[in-house]
Formats: structure tokens, sequence, C-alpha cells
């Protein structure tokens, strides 16, 4: 659900407040003139208004002013990419014991964090593109950075910018791709769709297939994270204490087990002060959150949908 934002800077605004913004768009290297710096200044001041309200009163998480303070309710949409197809998913249940904390960051599989950029939603090839780097390196010890691109741009079965989903990825990519990925080196990421230019000679890594967690089963999710790996998944990541989430646990009672609409990683589980979480990588840069990541409650009824549609994709 999103507040109504003030639409133009001149309503009850202090002066220090714009000081600020014209501080924030120097720091975010923003640049607005005209009637579009009115407009942006009254979103961001609403915005504002959110950080000190919410902050004042909440304990679990914080939120504050980042890159992504300026966009409209329905700019922010279009960055959650993730599509969910009607297709019959099938998981089997592991019987893996999960262990008390996993955080497979530690184990050096994981790349640093990217950014898809506001310009386009393609979450969907990124959350299928870091799951693929860790499952490789996992299994053959090398983490390579894959290319989103080349997803964005060849995947026929998904929308580019304008959204996917991951199974689909894999699927085109193992039908059409010889379950080969390009580097990110030699198909670099532009936020817009292209022409594909997939290039055989160039691919690299190897997936065959993938691994569906069990609907809605967050042991399911732990236990498969604990034993192969870094998942692909996607959440409910529609609220705007999401959009300005800086640090903490995620504790949204808002969200929505089932209204999924962007597509991450996950990298592991941990506890703080008796409290779960999922430790969630993101695509929206290391200015989002706790460098590039974000805490989500975990056993609290699969609150945001983490295990809702999520997998691992395997290489054998």
């Amino acid at each position: 659900m999103f507040v109504l934002f003030a639409t133009s800077a001149s309503a009850f605004y202090h002066p220090h407040e714009e000081k600020s913004f014209l501080g924030w768009m120097r720091e975010s290297n923003q640049l607005f003139t005209g009637e579009d710096y009115h407009s942006r200044f009254g979103i961001w001041m609403s915005n504002n208004r959110l950080v000190q309200e919410h902050n004042a009163g909440q304990t679990d998480f914080t939120i504050s002013m980042n890159h992504l303070s300026h966009l409209t309710p329905s700019e922010y949409r279009s960055m959650l990419g993730f599509k969910p197809t009607l297709k019959n998913r099938i998981a089997k249940r592991t019987d893996f014991i999960a262990n008390e904390a996993v955080d497979w960051r530690q184990k050096g599989i994981v790349n640093p964090i990217k950014d898809q950029t506001p310009d386009c939603g393609s979450c969907w090839a990124f959350s299928t593109c870091q799951a693929q780097e860790s499952q490789w390196a996992k299994t053959h010890g090398t983490l390579y950075r894959l290319s989103e691109s080349n997803l964005v741009d060849c995947v026929k079965t998904c929308g580019g910018c304008d959204g996917g989903v991951m199974d689909a990825a894999y699927d085109y990519v193992i039908k059409y791709q010889d379950g080969m990925f390009m580097k990110e080196e030699d198909y670099p990421y532009v936020p817009r769709q292209g022409a594909c230019k997939f290039d055989k000679k160039k691919g690299t890594t190897k997936v065959t297939g993938y691994m569906n967690v069990v609907e809605g089963s967050e042991e399911d999710l732990a236990s498969k994270i604990s034993q192969y790996g870094v998942a692909a998944i996607a959440i409910d990541a529609s609220h705007w204490s999401f959009q300005l989430y800086h640090g903490g646990i995620y504790d949204e009672k808002s969200c929505s087990p089932q209204e999924l609409d962007h597509a991450v990683g996950c990298v592991g589980y941990g506890s703080e002060n008796g409290k779960d979480f999922w430790i969630v990588r993101n695509s929206w840069g290391e200015g989002w959150g706790e460098k590039g990541y974000i805490r989500m409650v975990k056993g609290k009824g699969n609150q945001c949908g983490e295990a809702s549609y999520a997998m691992i994709p395997i290489d054998a």
C-alpha cells in the first residue's frame, strides 16, 4: 500500500527541508529542474517525513532516504519486475536437517552487489544469475560474474525490462543456450532491452535444471539453502518500508506471501536477539539497505513470500 505524496514543493514545507533535498541531490547524483524539481521535492519531502515518523516508533528495522526516495509509486513498481507464471511447479521436500545458521557469503561464493537501476525491471535476470554464479562456484570453485543483459535481451519467454521469472529464464538457457550463460565482461549490463547477442563460443558455467522449494515452506527453503546453496526467490516488495529500508530485521505486517512482485536472492539465514531472519540479496546497489542486503523476518508465516516461489539451479 502506498501513501499519497505531496505534489508541490510549496506545500507546507520548511526551508531546511529544501536544503536537505539539495544535499541529497548532490549525494545521490540526481539533477532536477523546473516542474520536475518541484514534483520530485514534494515526493522526497513526503518520504522524508515517513522516515522520521517510522524511525521514531519502530525498533525492529529502520528506514532512510536513499537513491530511490524521489520515485513515484508507478516508477517504483516498474522496478519490481517479477511476473509469476501459472506453470505447475513440482517440488520434493528434502529430509536434510538445516543448520542453525547459514551465510554463503562467508564461503566466498557470492559476488558483490549489483545495480539494475530504476530504469529497468530486470530483477528476475539478476535473481537468476546470482543463484547460478553461486551454485557454480560452490560446485566448481570458480566465481564468475554472469551477464544479466544476456537474459534481458535473449529470453523470449520473459519481458526484458518489463519483467520476467527465474524458472522461465533457466528453461530458456537450457533449451536455447545449451545451459550456458555469458560473462558480464563479454556482455555488459545495459538497463534496457536490446537485440540478443548471445555467443556460444563465450558461454560459461552450466545449468541443467533447478530444484523448486515446496511452496510456502520456510523449513524446506532453509533445508535446501543449507544443503545446496544460494536460492533465487520472489518476495512482496511493494511497500514504502521496503523501498526505504536501511537496516535491522524487516518485519512488515502488511506483507503478503502470495502477492509477489520482486525477484531477489537468498544467501542464508540467522538469528539476532531471538528473532530469526533471512539474508536477502537485492540488486539495487550497495547504497540501499545493509550494503545491498536486507534481513527479512523468518518463521512468521512466510511473511513476505520468501518461500512461495523459490528455486536453486543445478548442473547435474
